[in-house]
Order: structure tokens, then sequence, then C-alpha cells
């Protein structure tokens, strides 16, 4: 996934990874150019993976 956009520490000591990737949706066949995903590591490991889909803001999916 490469070097992440953020990292933070978060609740309960868990350290977070964020990028913002091209997710594709299988169940419509849609590809959510502005997604959020976010890996969660505790201890050195990952434990959970939350994605949340969705689309660029207007100002920046509008054509200049």
């Amino acid at each position: 996934m490469g070097v992440p956009e953020g990292r933070t520490l978060g609740q309960d000591g868990y350290y977070l990874w964020d990028y913002r990737r091209p997710v594709l949706d299988d169940e419509s066949d849609k590809v959510f150019e502005w997604s959020l995903v976010t890996f969660y590591f505790l201890q050195g490991k990952c434990s959970k993976v939350d994605v949340t889909l969705s689309d660029p803001p207007v100002q920046l999916s509008a054509e200049k």
C-alpha cells in the first residue's frame, strides 16, 4: 500500500494507518475514488481493517 497518508495513535493504544485509495464495490461494479482505508495495529500486528467508501468532494471532482 505504500506510505500511509496519515499515522495516528487511536483509542485503546491502537496505531492507525490511513490511506486514500480507489476501491471497487463488487455488488454495484462502481469504483469509489475517494475511499478511506484504515489499518489498526496493536502490539505490532494488524488487528482490524476498515474501509469507508466515498466519492471525491464536489470541489475536487469538478473540472477546471
